[in-house]
């Protein structure tokens, strides 16, 4: 399988163990922003450049002093006995969504490249080198604070906060590589009935780390009195052993026709080609047609080819990408994807800031940035852990029930996770959008938290349809297509859409709309399950049963 022997000690879970280590370090990084963003937007020079009549809009005819609201920081105003500093560049809403959003495009470009290469270079090498590259993104988030003059009067966006925007780029170009790889990897190395749990273990970083990083973000400013830099700068040396460990590992996706169990697919005939036929996905009907070399020989008579035959050649990128956006499936889950992810980063995004500016007059809404953070953080981390494991779970069950024969039939085994995710984000949603209505904290908390477990049970999901959706060889192209295509509709213009309506929106408002948009998530999954089925029923021993 691989050009050398690999370590001993780099075995399937030690390879979770390193993904998701690194993963949940980098979705720290995501939540910093949001965390300290109110110490990052720092305070505005005059009340000119404030949204004006946003508290008026809350309070009525109540007046309270505009510039003591988070949705209003003046320099220089006395707010609870204390000065208003200037802690950050000196931008709104809709810049931070900005700087939320710039990682994308350095992730968008290199997923493209890093899933194309995969199957040229040894991909822990290219992980490790990207490895580097995040390490010093986080030098350059963080230095810019550090070279800000701070100056409360200069009506001026601090220059430097383009150098963090260059930063947030680069942060996106270390991440693609591992995005990539982790799924098609661990797809190749863990038996099918543990899939659903390995991958719920590996995406638990997503939730759990951005909300870690809410809450690190939010501390790490408090204790050093609005000095947000050193969130960055701290978390970059914690990447260094791993990006080291990876030039150690020689192994490398498996291609089409490879096969580490030598009966895991003796029984049953899969051809990945887009679109096979009938013929191709029947049975065999006797012994094994391996070569005696371990390589595998056509049957003459029913032209099937095993699964077993020499690996092609590396396919060509306008090839690959062009099987992968041609396949419906895919597009449904992607597409559905993209809306599912504008509504959680949205959330990440946002949330903390609605807990702060939602209904300033009540005083049961009275949340600083620290406590904001912590209680929003605590409750996407704590969901998202539960929410995530309980949809592994449930996968595992099914794929324990069915036969081996229909775990290695990727038009089978799609099924299931096709109709989980869709239910999953139906209930889910319906919970987030009822928490917005209610008034008192703890039962928007409580409401969001049971509405962020069925959204969070579909992670594992998602990702287990991407991954099935294309012939073997496609895998890490087409999780780099979804990342394109979620980034591209999804949470690359979610915060700056959801910064802007929170500019010129009441709280409550940004976030009913915010969380509508989970309807196109529901309505396309839905879709996928319908297309899965008919493709099981078409191409399936299984659904012409």
């Amino acid at each position: 399988m691989a050009d050398q022997q690999n370590p001993k000690w780099f075995t399937p879970f030690m390879a979770l163990v390193m993904f998701t280590s690194i993963s949940m370090v980098q979705y720290i990084d995501r939540g910093i922003i949001a965390g300290a963003g109110t110490s990052i937007m720092g305070c505005l020079p005059s009340e000119a450049r404030c949204t004006p009549d946003l508290t008026k809009h809350h309070c009525g005819n109540t007046t309270i002093p505009r510039n003591c609201t988070s949705s209003c920081r003046v320099c220089g105003a006395v707010c609870d006995g204390k000065v208003t500093d200037q802690t950050g560049f000196g931008i709104n809403t809709q810049h931070l969504g900005y700087l939320q959003s710039s990682f994308m495009v350095g992730y968008m470009i290199a997923c493209l490249t890093f899933a194309h290469i995969v199957h040229r270079v040894k991909p822990f090498h290219m992980v490790g080198w990207a490895n580097v590259i995040w390490i010093v993104s986080t030098i350059l988030s963080g230095l810019p604070n550090v070279l800000c003059d701070h100056d409360p009067t200069d009506p001026n966006i601090c220059p430097y906060f383009w150098m963090m925007v260059i930063g947030r780029v680069l942060s996106g170009v270390g991440e693609a590589a591992i995005a990539t790889l982790a799924v098609p990897y661990l797809d190749d190395r863990v038996p099918t009935e543990k899939k659903g749990m390995y991958l719920a273990v590996y995406f638990m970083s997503l939730p759990v780390g951005t909300a870690l990083g809410f809450i690190w973000g939010g501390a790490i400013t408090n204790w050093t009195g609005g000095k947000w830099q050193w969130a960055f700068l701290l978390e970059g040396p914690i990447v260094v052993p791993f990006a080291i460990a990876n030039f150690f590992i020689p192994d490398r996706l498996k291609r089409a026709g490879e096969d580490d169990d030598a009966s895991s697919l003796k029984n049953v005939a899969i051809n990945d080609d887009a679109s096979p036929s009938k013929q191709e996905r029947t049975p065999l009907l006797s012994g094994s047609n391996d070569a005696a070399d371990g390589s595998t020989i056509a049957d003459t008579n029913s032209g099937i080819v095993s699964p077993r035959a020499h690996p092609a050649a590396p396919p060509r990128l306008f090839d690959e990408v062009w099987i992968v956006l041609t396949t419906p499936l895919f597009l449904a889950t992607c597409f559905g994807y993209a809306a599912y992810s504008a509504v959680v980063a949205g959330l990440g995004f946002y949330g903390p800031l609605f807990v702060q500016n939602n209904r300033p007059c009540d005083s049961r809404w009275d949340f600083s940035q620290a406590s904001a953070d912590i209680i929003f953080g605590a409750t996407v981390a704590s969901t998202g852990f539960f929410g995530t494991a309980i949809g592994g779970v449930l996968l595992d069950r099914k794929a324990k029930a069915m036969s081996k024969a229909r775990q290695e039939d990727r038009y089978a085994r799609v099924v299931d996770p096709a109709f989980s995710i869709f239910w999953q984000v139906l209930v889910g949603s319906g919970l987030a959008v009822l928490a917005s209505f209610m008034d008192i904290p703890l039962l928007f908390f409580l409401v969001l938290a049971a509405g962020c477990i069925f959204l969070f049970m579909a992670t594992a999901g998602i990702n287990l349809v991407i991954n099935w959706s294309v012939p073997t060889d496609h895998r890490s192209m087409a999780m780099a297509l979804s990342i394109l295509l979620m980034h591209c509709f999804g949470d690359v213009p979610s915060p700056i859409v959801i910064g802007h309506m929170a500019d010129v929106l009441s709280p409550k408002e940004t976030l009913v709309y915010s969380e509508a948009w989970l309807v196109w998530a529901i309505l396309l999954w839905f879709a996928g399950y319908i297309i899965a089925k008919r493709n099981c029923k078409k191409y399936s021993v299984f659904g012409q049963a």
